[in-house]
Formats: C-alpha cells, sequence, structure tokens
C-alpha cells in the first residue's frame, strides 16, 4: 500500500491533486483542516490536509496502462475498505467514550447528558453503513475536515445530496449556508418595546447595549438605557456618558422593584437594560436576573451575549446556564478577535441555542455591529480559496 498526504486551499483541490497522482483507486484515509501561520505568526489560513492510499499493483499497473489480475474482486472491497475508513474511527471513540461513561455512572441515579451524545454517534454509525449514504461520504469528508461536529456533519452531507450538479465544496457551501440563514433572527422595528442584555464575565455586554441602542436610535427617537450594575463604576460611566451623547434618558436599577418602577416610568420609549456580568461560580445568577426580569411586562427581547473567542464547551455551558430566562437571540461579540468561527457554527446548529441577531467586529460605538452573511460565514469555516 502507497500512502501520501496532500495540502490544498479547499477540499476539491486536494481531492483533484490525489486523482492525479494517484489515480481514481485512490482511497482517502484521512481529512482535516489544519492551520499555516504566516509572517510573524500572523495572517494564519485554513488548509485542508487529505491522506490517500493506493495499492501498489493497481499503481503500477495503469503506469503500464493494464488491469490488475485481481480487478474483478478487488472494487467490491474497495468499498468495503472506504466504509470501513470512515466507520471505524467513530466506532472506536464511541466504544472509548462508552467505557469512560459506565465508569462515571457507576452508581450514579442521573443520567448524564454525555450518555445522550453516546447514542447519537452510535445511531450515525450505524446509519452511515446504510447504502443510501454512499454518496455522501464526500460531503462528510468536507464537513468534518472543517471542524464541524460529527452529528451536524452527517445531517450536512445527506442534506448537500440534493445538490447534485455542484462540486462537493459548492454543495457543503450551499448545505451549510442554509442551514445558517434559518438560524439568523437579525433585529426588527417590531421587536418588543424593552431590550434586556445579559451573559457571562468579559463577553461585552455593556458595549453591545451601547451598539444595539445606537443603531436603534437612528430610526426611533424615544430610547431610555438603564443599568442594573451598580457594582462596576466604569460600566455606569460608560453608559451614562453614552446616553448623554444620544440625548437620551438614563437610570439605576439595583432591584426588581426599582426596575419595575422604570418600566413604568419609560413605558412610552424603547428600554434597554443592562445587567451585571455573571460568572459560572455565581450560584444566584439566575433567580437574580428572573426576579429583574419578572418585575418587568410580558413583551421583553432577552438577548444573550458571548464571545466567539470562547471554546465550544463552555459556550454550550453558557447557553445552558442562561436558558431558565429563555433567550430570544444571540450577539457573539469578539469575532474579529477570533482564529476561526467554527465554535459559533456549531453551537447555532445546535437545536437548543437561540438564534442569532448581531456579529460585535470591533470596539466602536455604536459602529463595529453587523448582521451576520450565512454564505460568508460557511465559506469562513470551509475554508474558502484565498
Amino acid at each position: 500500500m502507497h500512502i501520501k498526504r496532500y495540502e490544498a486551499s479547499t477540499m476539491p483541490e486536494a481531492i483533484a491533486q490525489v486523482r492525479k497522482e494517484l489515480g481514481s483507486e485512490a482511497l482517502i484515509l484521512q481529512t482535516r483542516q489544519i492551520r499555516r501561520e504566516g509572517v510573524f505568526g500572523m495572517l494564519a489560513k485554513p488548509v485542508v490536509e487529505v491522506t490517500a492510499a493506493v495499492d501498489r499493483d493497481h499503481r503500477a499497473a495503469e503506469a503500464h496502462g493494464t488491469t490488475p489480475q485481481n480487478a474483478s474482486q478487488d472494487r467490491g472491497w474497495r468499498e468495503i475498505q472506504i466504509a470501513r475508513t470512515l466507520i471505524d474511527p467513530i466506532e472506536s471513540e464511541v466504544k472509548a467514550v462508552r467505557r469512560s461513561v459506565d465508569a462515571l455512572t457507576v452508581g450514579g441515579d442521573e443520567p448524564l447528558t454525555i450518555a445522550v451524545e453516546i447514542a447519537e454517534l452510535r445511531q450515525m454509525v450505524a446509519d452511515l453503513k446504510r447504502p443510501h449514504m454512499t454518496g455522501a461520504r464526500p460531503y462528510l469528508n468536507a464537513f468534518l475536515a472543517a471542524g464541524l461536529e460529527p452529528r451536524h456533519a452527517f445531517t450536512l452531507a445527506a442534506e448537500a445530496q440534493s445538490f447534485p450538479k455542484e462540486d462537493v465544496y459548492d454543495a457543503c457551501l450551499m448545505s451549510l449556508a442554509s442551514r445558517l440563514e434559518a438560524r439568523f433572527q437579525p433585529d426588527r422595528d417590531d421587536d418588543p418595546k424593552i431590550t434586556m442584555v445579559v451573559g457571562p464575565t468579559g463577553a461585552g455586554k455593556t458595549t453591545s447595549l451601547a451598539k444595539v441602542a445606537g443603531l436603534r436610535r437612528a430610526v426611533e427617537r424615544n430610547l431610555a438605557v438603564v443599568t442594573t450594575d451598580a457594582h462596576r463604576y466604569g460600566a455606569e460611566l460608560l453608559l451614562r456618558r453614552f446616553s448623554r451623547d444620544l440625548e437620551v434618558p438614563f437610570d439605576v436599577a439595583v432591584s426588581p422593584e426599582s426596575l419595575a418602577e422604570r418600566s413604568r416610568q419609560f413605558a412610552k420609549r424603547h428600554m434597554f437594560i443592562d445587567t451585571a456580568g455573571r460568572s459560572p461560580g455565581d450560584v444566584n445568577c439566575i433567580p437574580e436576573l428572573r426576579a429583574l426580569r419578572n418585575a418587568l411586562p410580558d413583551q421583553v427581547h432577552v438577548q444573550l451575549v458571548v464571545s466567539a473567542t470562547t471554546k465550544e464547551q463552555d459556550l454550550r455551558a453558557q447557553i445552558a446556564r442562561f436558558g431558565p430566562l429563555t433567550p430570544d437571540s444571540l450577539i457573539v461579540t469578539k469575532a474579529d478577535e477570533s482564529s476561526g468561527l467554527t465554535n459559533i457554527v456549531n453551537l447555532l446548529l445546535d437545536e437548543d441555542a437561540p438564534p442569532l441577531s448581531w456579529f460585535g467586529i470591533g470596539q466602536k460605538v455604536p459602529g463595529d455591529l453587523r448582521v451576520p452573511d450565512p454564505t460568508e460565514l460557511a465559506e469562513g469555516v470551509l475554508g474558502a480559496a484565498a
């Protein structure tokens, strides 16, 4: 068996290299996305790496224009090899994780979330063996190489098969962009008259509120800004100065009762409410925020602010922690500071994640805020050719 590794800007380019050098009988063993750093470690670009192999007899036969003696039976075995190449790593991972879960759950009464993930992986392994998924394998490889989670990659690969006239990259791009577009929910003029912003510490929550309020001020003059964060003088000072520049009233409400009073006072205005950032160790976080939320009228738009520089597992933990507040949408900050947005895409593809309304792309207030573009985001994740 002759094995070689190839690198290219996109998956189709890498596959073309494999076919050109190793021929049509080449077997794709592994695909992944890596980053090659540019000058002084800057401008790192995603690169697709493909590991391929070909039987030496096939390679020699193609070079001489002949057919291997075992060609009639080799094609069937090659299909089995391809299937096993895709399935074996997943099966091994499932078995390893299952052993870990069994060890963790001995004597426990509560089921672990990871057990659900194992069930999903096992279902994917079974689905990969189905005949109708044979054509989805190139798309699946492309999504996995881009860093998408297997459960999302599998679903997207099945959808990508509905674009048979497109090449692998374009079909994957259309499938991912279509799915992301359904997960976007830009702010609208007819949204509720109260916007409450919540989120973890350091996510850029106060700055995001100022940006959204500044954009709203361009189309609506009757605004008011209220903060419930009386502990951070800097945050209050920022909002007070910002409100003065916009010529809109500003106030502080440190309790549910005072917040209810402010909502009555500013009933004819669109009120933006800033809240204190909450760390994972703050056990009173959700009860206090729910008390503030319950002091307001029913029609409140709750926006959860998260940072694009946060690890994927921590993002999911934040979604779960603020879940009792039933956020209506997400604001993703620091998109310009993140080396990639695959973590955000994986999060948006989760069914329990709120839809995305804004991307924060800088520190300018009220600028540096944009409505995300699904195709642009999909291209960034899949590694569009530079």
